[in-house]
């Protein structure tokens, strides 16, 4: 079984869970307990892949949809936006 690293963003409210070396998982920071493992009920925000160009996220219920962006930052901020209820 492959390891993925978990990376817990307090100060965004989100969690990023390593998919692969170019692709990542980011997910609310209510939906993992303070050890970085599920604590049931997990919900996908969305992902974000590093391509030649960037970093492309894909939010989870506009799957044709793709924002690119310069930084791998940049585009978990924006994440973090849209995983939030009062700025979503």
């Amino acid at each position: 079984m492959t390891r993925h690293e978990t990376f817990v963003y307090t100060d965004l409210g989100v969690v990023v869970v390593e998919l692969s070396q170019t692709e990542w998982g980011v997910s609310g920071v209510g939906d993992r307990d303070g050890g970085g493992r599920d604590a049931g009920g997990a919900s996908l925000i969305g992902v974000i892949r590093q391509t030649e160009a960037g970093f492309e996220v894909t939010e989870v219920g506009a799957p044709g949809r793709r924002t690119r962006f310069r930084t791998f930052p940049e585009a978990l901020t924006m994440l973090s936006r849209r995983g939030r209820p009062d700025t979503a």
